[in-house]
């Protein structure tokens, strides 16, 4: 789970809910979408080409450097 600090106003939530993974995952903003959950708290968003074991590698790795 992450948090992002701007009110979800106009979608600007969702935008920098993509743009921090992109930035942990090292991918592009591009291939990360919201596919369920726009207007709510919890969401379903894939990453095009990462599988989900490497998701959580690079999260657990980005978060032991915090």
């Amino acid at each position: 789970m992450f948090l992002v600090t701007p009110l979800p106003i106009r979608k600007h939530a969702n935008g920098e809910g993509i743009s921090l993974l992109s930035k942990t995952l090292r991918v592009s903003k591009s291939r990360i979408e919201i596919v369920i959950g726009h207007n709510a708290r919890n969401k379903l968003i894939p990453v095009e080409t990462l599988t989900e074991p490497a998701v959580h590698n690079r999260i657990k790795i980005e978060l032991s450097e915090s």
